[in-house]
Formats: C-alpha cells, structure tokens, sequence
C-alpha cells in the first residue's frame, strides 16, 4: 500500500472516531467499554498517521528542500500537541462536550482533504526504500 493511500485511509479513521465519539456523547451516558475502545482506536489511527505523515514528506519536496520540510514537520505537530489540547478543553467549556467533539469532527474533515489534494510522486514512493 503507498503512503498517501494510508494517509487517506488513517485520516478517514480520524474523522470517524471522534464522530462516534460526539454521537455518544450526544445519545446520552456512553458505556465506559464505548469509551475505552474508541479512544484507543483513536490513539492506533493517531500513531498511523504520525508515521505516514512523516514518510511522506521525501516525496512532497525536493531532496535540498528536506531539511527545513522535516523541521516545519515536526515543529508544526509539537505546536498542535501544546496547543490543540488547550483549545479543546476551551471548546469543550464553551460548548458542552458534543459541541466541542463536533468542532473537532469539522476539523479533522478539512484536514483530511489536504492528503488527497497533495502532488505525490508514486515512482519515487516505490524506488524509496524507506
């Protein structure tokens, strides 16, 4: 399967997850099994796309452009990674837990059309073997 293919795939799981996440929270009182099992479905389809998204950088840009592509890469995950769960916990306050997770399910809908509008290089996936 190609990187991008995956990423698509993964981000599907991202935007599913926390859909089903907002449907529970809005029917009522989740079973704590629901709960469990959604967040680590979430947490699997999180560690997916981290790696996909970082082995699919090589075949976005060119090779001198690599190290700075990498470093906004990593800079831009760490950025979401202290402020994404600040914002959350805002939009949860402000808009009761279902609001805050359909925010959350808009968001990651916008995201996921970034992979399917990416220029990839499908020859240069294969020889990679990386």
């Amino acid at each position: 399967m190609d990187r991008r293919r995956l990423l698509l795939i993964d981000q599907i799981g991202l935007v599913a997850v926390p859909a089903a996440l907002c449907a529970a929270a809005l029917a009522g009182s989740p079973p704590l099994a629901l709960l469990y099992v959604l967040g680590g479905l979430l947490a699997g389809f999180g560690a997916l796309q981290n790696v996909a998204r970082s082995a699919i950088v090589p075949n976005l840009v060119a090779r001198e452009q690599m190290p700075a592509a990498l470093a906004m890469n990593f800079g831009l995950y760490q950025l979401t990674m202290v402020i994404g769960p600040g914002l959350g916990g805002l939009l949860i306050a402000a808009a009761v837990l279902s609001g805050g997770l359909a925010c959350v399910v808009a968001a990651l809908l916008v995201a996921a059309a970034f992979p399917a509008l990416a220029r990839y290089d499908k020859e240069a996936a294969l020889a990679d073997p990386a």
